[in-house]
């Protein structure tokens, strides 16, 4: 079966499937995301939901009364570089115990997506 991009007949299907798979969540924000779905036009059995983002995985500022700042001029930074390639999402990744960064992180607004159990997993395709 060949995967497909959306079509707006597909909405009733997709929210069926996002439904049970995670119930009263949005997890779709249609200014961000693409979607591609198998099935039928008006029936899919399958949906993925893509987001461009900047992977984030090393912020190294140690520690004092200016590492916020640091860390804040290097997310702007980024985010400014990321914006001009048209990324409008990040993923950080954060080591467990790292509370300090885990802190910063929602200072910035970034909200924790992993629900207990789940793991982010990285494909660099060559």
């Amino acid at each position: 079966m060949l995967a497909r991009s959306y079509d707006s007949r597909d909405a009733r299907g997709c929210d069926l499937i996002l439904g049970r798979a995670h119930p009263g969540e949005g997890i779709t924000d249609p200014t961000r995301d693409e979607l591609y779905v198998v099935g039928n036009v008006g029936t899919p059995v399958g949906i993925l939901v893509l987001r461009e983002a900047a992977y984030v995985h090393e912020l190294e500022v140690g520690s004092g009364p200016i590492a916020k700042l640091h860390a804040d001029a290097l997310a702007n930074y980024a985010v400014a570089a990321a914006r001009t390639k048209g990324i409008k999402s990040a993923v950080f990744l954060v080591r467990a115990g790292n509370d300090r960064m885990k802190r910063w992180c929602e200072s910035i607004g970034a909200v924790k997506q992993s629900d207990p159990g789940d793991e982010l997993y990285l494909l660099t395709p060559p």
